[in-house]
C-alpha cells in the first residue's frame, strides 16, 4: 500500500489536447451566445488522437485523457482505456520497448480493423466487416465517455465536434449523436453530411461544428514572447 501511494502521489491527471479546447472554449461565445456558452458543453476532439472533454462556464471540468495520450477514446493506434490486466498479460510475452511499441503504434482502429487502417476515411470506405467493426467500435466508445461525463453535471446543454474525423466524417457523428439522443440531441441529416456550423435539428440541444485550430493559439501565447520588450 505504501508503495502505491508514493507511487500515486506524483502521478498527475495531464488531460491532452489543451490547446483544441482553449480554442473551443474562446470561439463558443460567438457562436452559441455568451449565456449559452457558459453552459454544460461536451467537447469532443476527434482524430488520430482523441479525447472528450467537459467544460462548464468555458472551463474543462472533467476530460478523457490522463497520465498519457494512451487513455480514454479509442485512437487511430492508441486502445484507448484499458483493462490493466490485458497490459500485464502482454508484459509477460513481450520487453518493455516491445510493449511501449504495441500500446502507442498497433492498437486502437488499426488492431480493431485487424490491420486494414488506422485511418477513419479508408475505415468508411471499407466494406469489410472488420472496418466496419472498428467503427462502430470507436463510435460507441465516444458515446459511452460522453453519457458517463454528463453525469457530473446532470446533462449537457450542447455538443461540439472538433478534429479531422469530428469535422469530416458525418457518419461517425451521426452514429455517436444517435446513441446520445435521450440527452436531447438529435442530428439535422442533410445539415450534417454538408459538415454545416450547426448539424441539430430545431427542437434538439445544439450539435455543433467549430474547426480546430490548435495553431493560432499557439501563435497568439508565443508571440508576446519573442517581441521586443517597448
Amino acid at each position: 500500500m505504501a508503495i502505491i501511494v508514493t507511487v500515486l502521489s506524483w502521478i498527475p491527471h495531464f488531460g491532452f489536447h489543451g490547446l483544441s479546447y482553449a480554442h473551443l472554449a474562446r470561439r463558443l461565445p460567438e457562436v452559441l451566445g455568451w449565456q449559452r456558452a457558459q453552459g454544460r458543453i461536451m467537447g469532443l476532439h476527434l482524430g488520430q488522437g482523441a479525447s472528450a472533454c467537459l467544460l462548464h462556464h468555458l472551463t474543462s471540468v472533467e476530460t478523457t485523457m490522463g497520465y498519457s495520450p494512451a487513455g480514454g477514446l479509442v485512437m487511430g493506434t492508441r486502445s484507448g482505456d484499458l483493462d490493466p490486466g490485458v497490459i500485464l498479460a502482454l508484459g509477460l510475452e513481450l520487453t518493455w520497448d516491445e510493449l511501449t511499441q504495441v500500446v502507442y503504434h498497433e492498437m486502437g482502429l488499426w488492431a480493431l480493423s485487424e490491420g486494414i487502417s488506422s485511418d477513419m476515411k479508408t475505415l468508411l470506405a471499407d466494406g469489410r466487416e472488420e472496418a466496419r467493426f472498428a467503427v462502430e467500435f470507436f463510435c460507441r466508445r465516444v458515446a459511452q465517455s460522453v453519457g458517463s461525463m454528463a453525469t457530473l453535471l446532470g446533462g449537457l446543454d450542447a455538443l461540439v465536434f472538433t478534429g479531422g474525423i469530428g469535422e469530416h466524417a458525418g457518419e461517425v457523428r451521426s452514429l455517436i449523436v444517435q446513441a446520445l439522443s435521450f440527452l436531447g440531441f438529435a442530428l439535422d441529416e442533410e445539415a450534417n453530411q454538408e459538415n454545416a456550423r450547426f448539424i441539430s435539428t430545431a427542437q434538439s440541444r445544439p450539435v455543433l461544428i467549430i474547426p480546430a485550430d490548435e495553431e493560432d493559439l499557439m501563435r497568439e501565447v508565443a508571440t508576446p514572447l519573442f517581441l521586443p520588450r517597448l
